[in-house]
């Protein structure tokens, strides 16, 4: 995520991109609800969220680094083009799919699949405060 974005910022873009993970990843999440004994539903998943920080060239960076490991992890992006399109997703569609990343504004960028892949590919960030 990048380093300038505020806490609130910080917080939409993890969730946004957490959210679309969990969609192309069915089992990141148990299919079973879990209760406490008040019967209030808890978060189940299945793997840890780490969520870092990085300067906008280490998240340009990263997108070039990430092309050839494809096999091993997989990724979603946010953008400020996202940030500026709530609840607008027919013109925010149009306009992703008619640019490159890079023209996207990257400012975050999630990471699923082989642990020792992603820890090589982040090594350089740091936990988001």
């Amino acid at each position: 995520m990048e380093k300038g974005l505020t806490a609130g910022q910080k917080a939409n873009v993890a969730s946004i991109i957490a959210g679309q993970l969990s969609l192309n990843n069915p089992d990141l999440y148990y299919k079973d609800i879990v209760k406490d004994l008040d019967g209030n539903n808890h978060a189940a998943i299945h793997e840890n969220i780490v969520i870092l920080e990085a300067s906008p060239s280490q998240l340009n960076n990263l997108l070039e680094l990430i092309k050839p490991e494809k096999e091993k992890i997989e990724s979603v992006l946010f953008s400020k083009i996202g940030q500026n399109f709530s609840n607008s997703f027919e013109e925010y569609h149009k306009v992703i799919s008619q640019s490159n990343s890079l023209e996207t504004g990257v400012i975050g960028i999630g990471l699923r699949g082989e642990y020792e892949t992603i820890k090589k590919l982040t090594k350089k960030f740091c936990l988001a405060k």
